[in-house]
């Protein structure tokens, strides 16, 4: 068999079949691209409880460490526990892990406790307020266009008319189709139950996984260790600790930057005296999680909601976020976050696309560090591939006419016949 694979024809076939499986391969997946991807989401959407409880637990155990490490360990020292015996060890992962929880729980209530009755308030203001705005529009058309009547009639008949084609609208669409409005609202109903139920499903499950996350972890590596070489096996389990460093640097920093952000924010608006305070600094707080666009997503809708009570607040809104943002991607960001990703803003604005439009709105948030992991592969596989070949590994070497120059040629042996 030895002497069969060192022949160059067999070699020579076996990488043409290859080549040919791979070719088979690329074209199947490419014509079935949308099948995979609607494959994988109904996986996720099966599995959304488990993944649920998963991106929780990942969230919580640092705060979990903190509380074992820093307050119930030296708690336990000071009542002169052993804090090396297995009874005080599930002692303090017992009341640890109720305390993540609880401080999680409360976070969720005071946020939704905060966030809720403003968004109600919001919604009545605007009702309320909305024949005013109305008014007000009008008026303001009317100051700009007082020296053209004819441009203002125009102007005022197309805003009847768009009113009255609204009006319309509502009175075919919706009230005619009574009916169709309550399906679709009880349809929405049952997603908002479902929803709810994943995410009680989803906190028990991220109880079970903190509190025997060493005993998960230890499992896997087992596995890893059983199914491959020791050599492969070691190797599997450094790229998972990049994996972790990467994900658990960016999560945990967004998540704090954010909510630095987002009381800078209220802080600020309540200085100004600006409308809608809470809710404004809530949403750009929260949408701030997405890299890059998240800022913008924040800013468009609170400052229309700002501008329909005072365009002169929505302008130093706008002022405001600008100065905020530059802070933040110029000291807090850096200060917190450092370089976790490696990435440039273009491949950032890529990553973002990519996922986004694969998976919506936690497609952005976590594409960036998922295309760092794999950018990060490609860099390394490069680079060893470089290496191999005596070539520089520096990407400006690469920027010179002839990058190449005055490094040598190594030649491949020849097969004698």
């Amino acid at each position: 068999m030895k002497h069969l694979l060192e022949n160059k024809y067999v070699c020579l076939a076996l990488a043409i079949f290859a080549a040919l499986c791979g070719a088979g391969l690329f074209v199947f997946l490419l014509l079935n691209t949308f099948n995979i991807i609607d494959g994988i989401k109904n996986i996720i959407k099966i599995l959304s409880p488990i993944i649920t409880g998963f991106v929780v637990a990942y969230m919580l155990a640092p705060v979990l460490g903190y509380i074992e490490d820093g307050i119930l360990f030296p708690l336990c020292k000071r009542m002169k526990l052993k804090t090396d015996t297995l009874k005080v060890k599930k002692m303090v992962r017992l009341i640890g892990t109720v305390l993540t929880m609880a401080l999680f729980v409360l976070g969720i209530y005071a946020l939704l406790n905060m966030v809720v009755p403003e968004l109600i308030n919001s919604i009545k203001t605007l009702i309320s307020n909305l024949p005013g705005y109305t008014q007000n529009l009008n008026t303001w058309l009317s100051k700009l266009l007082k020296n053209n009547r004819d441009l203002e009639a125009v102007v005022q008949a197309n805003l009847d008319s768009m009113v009255e084609s609204v009006v319309n609208w509502f009175n075919e669409k919706v009230v005619s189709q009574a009916d169709k409005v309550l399906k679709v609202l009880s349809t929405q109903v049952i997603n908002i139950v479902k929803i709810l139920w994943n995410l009680i499903i989803g906190l028990i499950v991220s109880v079970y996984i903190l509190s025997s996350k060493e005993m998960f972890k230890a499992q896997a590596t087992k596995l890893v260790y059983a199914f491959f070489r020791r050599s492969t096996a070691e190797k599997i389990l450094r790229e998972s600790g990049l994996v972790n460093r990467t994900f658990g640097g960016f999560i945990t920093g967004k998540v704090m930057d954010s909510i630095i952000i987002g009381i800078i924010c209220f802080i600020a608006c309540t200085f100004l005296q600006m409308p809608y305070t809470v809710l404004v600094s809530v949403i750009v707080g929260v949408t701030n999680i997405i890299p890059f666009v998240g800022p913008l997503l924040g800013a468009i809708p609170s400052a229309f909601l700002i501008l329909l009570v005072s365009p002169r607040m929505c302008l130093y809104f706008i002022i405001l976020i600008v100065v905020l943002q530059q802070v933040d991607g110029n000291i807090i960001g850096p200060k917190i976050l450092g370089n976790s990703t490696g990435l440039s803003a273009f491949w950032v604005i890529f990553a973002i696309t990519i996922f986004g439009g694969l998976f919506g709105i936690m497609g952005m948030f976590i594409g960036v560090p998922v295309f760092a992991v794999i950018y990060n592969f490609i860099k390394r596989f490069a680079d060893k591939a470089l290496a191999f070949k005596q070539l520089p590994r520096e990407t400006s070497a690469y920027y010179l006419p002839d990058p190449l120059k005055g490094y040598p040629v190594k030649e491949e042996k020849k097969d004698d016949d």
